[in-house]
């Protein structure tokens, strides 16, 4: 479940029914365990873990995204989402305490369309 101190800092008890694991107070399209994780405010809907631009440069592509200070967060890329046998691939590690908008050049990209996502460990 989701920690009792972070329960009461976001709903103030933890007992609340609107504080549960499975709901989403802020209507944002993640639950509030996933909020809890991620150490996104789980009333705020625009604090979220999201990919927010990506852009070409000389070196590479700089991606740009949203997150919570207190998780682990992995930069990944696939080329591929339909290939089983592609594994996503580790751009870039963010140990806490992170920057709410990180941002890293990926200098190794080798093909297009790139697909990233950012992968939350807690």
């Amino acid at each position: 479940g989701m920690a009792d101190a972070w329960e009461l800092d976001c709903f103030g008890a933890t007992t609340n029914s609107s504080g549960l694991p499975d709901d989403d107070q802020d209507k944002d399209g993640f639950r509030d365990y996933y909020e809890y994780v991620s150490d996104t405010d789980p009333m705020d809907p625009s604090s979220r873990v999201r990919v927010v631009g990506v852009s070409n440069m000389v070196d590479g592509l700089r991606i740009l995204w949203q997150g919570g200070r207190n998780a682990v967060q992995l930069l990944e890329r696939k080329y591929n989402l339909a290939s089983a046998s592609e594994q996503w691939v580790a751009v870039y590690t963010n140990t806490p305490p992170t920057s709410y908008t990180p941002a890293v050049t990926d200098s190794n990209v080798t093909g297009y369309p790139v697909i990233y996502r950012i992968r939350i460990a807690h």
